[in-house]
């Protein structure tokens, strides 16, 4: 099994106990950068409270925390003024409370110059604490928003709840003009125009005096009415009687009806009778013939017998 030194040991012991760290005194800061990584912002900030002079080491735990809180702002920035870095080194130290009057802070501040540029990189604890702020401001811009679109929707919710309310609600006043009316097709409004003009030539008198308006009632026109003379005796009044109905002198005889032909009703056809002999066949066509006469002769009113002496008497 292999020795450890005693720096390791040590290290190792102090990686189990971090949080019991409070006071580092005169200790390198390459001995203890393993406990230190170990650390969040605030116990660091705590730690360096103790310990100022920490501050002017400790570029590289600051950068582990940027690169662990803010992982889409790793990058590195840079300024062209120098004096920008040790102005930061010596607001963090004042607000400490460390004297540093007797020192020089440039022999202490580790400058990162771009190559032959006069641009110098920026502490990583500004940077990780320019990057907190911003993020704190826009978390509270967040929540503010959210806050009053919640109030907004509280709102909406008041005005649209359904109140049941048990006394009669008045009318609107008539008087109450101006209001938008939906708008109708050419048509209709003609037909509206027209109806009213209607209206005014066809008033009416008895409701023109329920509004309140009082009704124009023209005088009746003069007609002069001609003068009659009352008569010196009455008139004898006629003698109603029923009027008497005149016998016609001779009966109306009906008009003759013109019979066609076609008017007649045709008679069945007959089926065919069976072969018989040359005797019975003729005797047969004789007797349709004489029906088929008989049926076309048109029956005539019997005769009326006329006595002859009456006859010469009604001559004479």
């Amino acid at each position: 099994m292999p020795v450890f030194p005693l720096s390791v040991l040590c290290e190792n012991i102090l990686l189990q106990n971090y949080l019991a760290l409070k006071d580092l005194g005169d200790t390198r800061f390459q001995l203890i950068q393993r406990v230190l990584l170990r650390f969040n912002p605030q116990q660091l900030i705590e730690l360096e409270t103790s310990n100022p002079r920490l501050m002017l080491d400790d570029e590289s735990v600051w950068l582990s925390l940027v690169k662990k809180e803010f992982p889409q702002d790793v990058h590195e920035r840079y300024t062209t003024n120098s004096s920008k870095i040790k102005d930061f080194f010596k607001q963090q130290l004042d607000e400490v409370g460390c004297d540093y009057s007797n020192i020089n802070l440039d022999n202490y501040i580790s400058y990162q110059q771009l190559g032959n540029t006069k641009k110098y990189k920026l502490p990583s604890k500004l940077l990780y604490l320019k990057y907190r702020e911003d993020y704190l401001k826009k978390e509270e811009l967040a929540i503010e928003n959210l806050r009053q679109r919640m109030k907004a929707i509280q709102k909406d919710k008041e005005e649209n709840r359904v109140v049941h309310i048990d006394d009669v609600i008045p009318e609107p006043n008539a008087r109450v003009k101006n209001i938008a009316k939906p708008q109708r097709s050419k048509i209709f409004m003609k037909s509206k125009i027209e109806a009213k003009q209607r209206q005014t030539l066809f008033k009416n008198p008895l409701r023109m005096s329920i509004e309140g308006k009082t009704p124009v009632i023209r005088p009746p026109r003069k007609v002069p009415t001609p003068f009659i003379t009352k008569p010196s005796s009455p008139r004898p009044k006629p003698i109603l009687t029923s009027p008497k109905r005149s016998k016609p002198a001779s009966p109306i005889r009906p008009k003759p009806q013109s019979s066609s032909v076609f008017h007649n009703k045709r008679a069945p056809r007959l089926k065919p009778a069976q072969p018989t002999s040359p005797i019975q066949s003729t005797t047969v066509s004789h007797a349709e013939n004489t029906s088929q006469l008989t049926e076309n002769i048109p029956n005539e009113p019997p005769r009326k017998r006329i006595n002859i002496g009456e006859y010469k008497a009604r001559k004479m």
